[in-house]
Parts: structure tokens; C-alpha cells; sequence
């Protein structure tokens, strides 16, 4: 527990980033 806000923010940053197009297109495909 040295480092858990960093550690998480930076695997949100990118999983978030990366789960909005996801989310995006699949809400476009099936709306």
C-alpha cells in the first residue's frame, strides 16, 4: 500500500480510455 491511488490511476486512465471507444461502438451497433 505504498502507491494505490497512482497504481489505480494509471489502470483506470487506460481502461477507461480504452473501454469508452468499446462501449461507443458497441452502443452504436446495438442501440
Amino acid at each position: 500500500m505504498t502507491i494505490p491511488k497512482s497504481e489505480q490511476k494509471t489502470s483506470s486512465s487506460p481502461k477507461a480510455t480504452r473501454q469508452t471507444p468499446i462501449i461507443k461502438d458497441n452502443s452504436t451497433v446495438e442501440p
